[in-house]
């Protein structure tokens, strides 16, 4: 016994020790057991005993380090072995060509090798051992016996040993492949046997035009000469991974195959313009290939690979497809849910993925864009701590787009219909733009929409419904409105409504857009600058301002309902105008109006007037107190109050009719 322990002591990997124990119900110790436990790896048998080079056999053992193919060096009579896998119980490795009779040698890990089993160089060789065929070739193989004996036969057989539809070949070895219609599922082995009953073998495999290494998550693009083309691109699997392909043919493609470096199939889809496989387990660091195999009608594809962790739902993984409703386009088969966090990666920058029924989702952070017409959208955040984002933006046509989130809008959105609504808000990116352009629908807009980028209102006559709505064109931000012709209408329905214009605020085209009251009004606040090139814009709402007001020569810019101008400055050109149809308090400088007209309302002007205006009075009243000389201007009062309290009427001024308020005390 001790000369046992002193060996099993000198090599401390052999085996470890235990000690348990055993007690009473009082806690005394009645019973120890020692238990010996062998941590040693050790090589048993090698199976099968009799090959040539190039045939792979099997060590088996016990506690090899699995999946560390470097720690393994085995030999053949001293040649080195390639190790093609290593489990924890068995090492697979390639019989090297010079092998030759001898002993077995296994070494972990550096050390010292040990036989594990004598090898005898006794076998069928047939070259070459693999060879890539296409549907009806013709190749020429060859066998050579080694250690005795002479070639009796030659047959051909599928993986599972069957003999259909796999091609025949001749007692000299020449192999006809099977036409398309006929063939069973590639690759095939084709077998010459000897007198002694020793088989060798060639793995046939279904050739393709090799478009070379895919890398992860990259598109590969390619066009097929003709009908029933194959092509294919390869990849290496990585640790911890599983594969999603795709494929996309501008006509339907025949198949889609992955398959290992043998050539056997491990996933296949058929029949289809859009194919995939999804999540596929792979090897790492086996080399994989992905075959796309045109119909009869040719045509184009394209083909993509993404290596992934095993993924939440809520991951999007086809980039051929933009139907949000597929289960097969999202992470481990299932379409996000409620409580799902959407992941959509960048694949191109224009893929716009299309929600066509009503869906919810906890956040979403997408790459690409979306589209969405009819249907409610609602993104829905239990914590309220993240903020979505659709980086290419939104194309918007009608529906609901709702949610308690901030939603960041980047690249290009497009609004032509539909609700924005809900306690969350839309923002449009710096650098991002939105289009709005309602033509033939109505949009409704009941929430805050921000524009951080560029919005656009490009229309003629239609409905822009507010309900508890606010946009905020922030500082830096620029707003154009293009009202060709007629009067585009802005529209208080419920709530409180504000288009709150802190940046710039550009009036294009020769019709009218109107912030006008329905049920509420729609206010109209300005911290920044308003810039009416053209046509009218008539604020009818009332609001607070602080920024400046420019109207070009011919625009006319309607000021309704209780306007706070503060110091904001009115500067006109030409025949530029002001219609006054409210009440409108202003210390800023009010210059080069052509025409100022005022119908309804009380209001004050108390900063300086200058410039050619004529002031035109049908009803209310507008007062002017400010120090100054209202020069070359022509008073027509045919209804309503002037009052001139501190202003000097200077030369060349007239006033038609006759009536009006005194001129005040020199």
């Amino acid at each position: 016994m001790k000369l046992f322990l002193a060996l099993v002591l000198a090599s401390p990997v052999a085996l470890a020790q235990t000690r348990g124990y055993t007690f009473d119900n009082v806690g005394n110790r009645v019973a120890a057991t020692n238990q010996i436990r062998f941590t040693a790896a050790a090589g048993y048998m090698i199976e099968p005993a009799r090959a040539v080079g190039g045939d792979r056999i099997n060590i088996f053992g016990r506690n090899f380090p699995a999946g560390q193919n470097g720690l393994v060096s085995v030999g053949f009579g001293g040649i080195a072995a390639s190790v093609v896998r290593v489990a924890d119980r068995v090492i697979t490795v390639e019989v090297p060509a010079a092998a030759t009779t001898g002993t077995v040698t296994l070494a972990i890990g550096g050390g010292n090798p040990m036989a594990v089993g004598t090898f005898s160089l006794h076998g069928v060789r047939i070259t070459p051992s693999v060879v890539e065929v296409g549907y009806g070739e013709i190749r020429q193989f060859a066998a050579t016996v080694v250690g005795g004996g002479t070639i009796t036969s030659w047959t051909v057989v599928d993986a599972d040993g069957g003999t259909a539809g796999v091609g025949s070949v001749t007692s000299t070895g020449q192999y006809t492949a099977p036409s398309l219609v006929a063939a069973r599922e590639f690759p095939f082995l084709v077998r010459a046997t000897s007198s002694l009953g020793l088989v060798g073998h060639a793995l046939v495999k279904l050739s393709c035009v090799h478009r070379g290494p895919i890398g992860n998550r990259t598109l590969v693009s390619g066009t097929f000469s003709g009908a029933h083309e194959r092509h294919c691109v390869e990849f290496k699997a990585q640790p911890g991974r599983v594969a999603y392909i795709a494929a996309i043919g501008t006509t339907n493609l025949l198949a889609l195959t992955l398959r290992d470096a043998n050539g056997y199939a491990v996933a296949r889809a058929v029949n289809g313009q859009r194919l995939r496989l999804a999540d596929v387990p792979v090897e790492s660091g086996q080399t994989y290939r992905v075959e796309v195999h045109a119909a009869a009608g040719g045509g184009g594809y394209q083909v993509w690979v993404d290596q992934h962790v095993p993924l939440p739902n809520g991951v999007w993984l086809f980039p051929g497809d933009e139907n949000w409703h597929v289960a097969e386009n999202w992470s481990n088969g299932v379409i996000p849910g409620p409580l799902d966090e959407v992941v959509v990666e960048r694949i191109s920058g224009t893929v716009r993925i299309t929600i066509g029924q009503n869906t919810t989702c906890a956040n979403i952070r997408c790459a690409e864009g979306l589209r969405l017409g009819g249907v409610t959208f609602n993104v829905f955040d239990p914590t309220q701590s993240r903020v979505a984002n659709v980086d290419g933006g939104i194309e918007f046509t009608g529906g609901t787009l709702t949610g308690n989130s901030q939603l960041l809008l980047g690249g290009a959105s497009t609004w032509s219909g539909g609700t924005m609504s809900g306690t969350g808000r839309t923002i449009i990116a710096q650098g991002g733009t939105l289009a709005m352009s309602t033509t033939s629908t109505t949009a409704t807009l009941s929430r805050i929409l921000e524009n951080r980028g560029t919005a656009t209102l490009s229309t003629s006559t239609n409905l822009w419904i507010w309900n508890a709505g606010t946009f905020l064109n922030t500082a830096n931000a620029t707003f154009v409105a293009n009202i060709a012709s007629g009067t585009f209408t802005a529209r208080g329905d419920g709530g409180t409504n504000l288009f709150q214009n802190d940046g710039t605020f550009r009036k294009q085209g020769a019709g009218t857009l109107q912030f006008t009251t329905n049920n509420t009004v729609v206010g109209f606040g300005n911290a920044g600058s308003v810039d009416l090139q053209a046509g009218s814009l008539s604020l009818l709402g009332g609001g607070t301002s602080s920024g400046a007001f420019t109207i070009a020569s011919g625009a006319t810019l309607g000021l309704g309902g209780t306007h706070n101008l503060g110091a904001a400055s009115v500067t006109g050109s030409g025949t530029a105008a002001v219609s006054i149809a409210g009440n409108v308090t202003s210390s800023g400088p009010w210059t080069g109006l052509g025409v100022l007209g005022c119908s309804a309302g009380t209001s004050t002007l108390s900063g300086p007037f200058s410039g050619a205006a004529t002031i035109n009075s049908t009803g209310g009243a507008v007062t002017f107190n400010t120090a100054g000389t209202l020069t070359n201007s022509a008073l027509n009062l045919s209804g309503g109050t002037v009052v001139f309290n501190t202003t000097a009427i200077g030369s060349g001024a007239s006033i038609r009719p006759a009536a009006r308020s005194p001129a005040p005390p020199t």
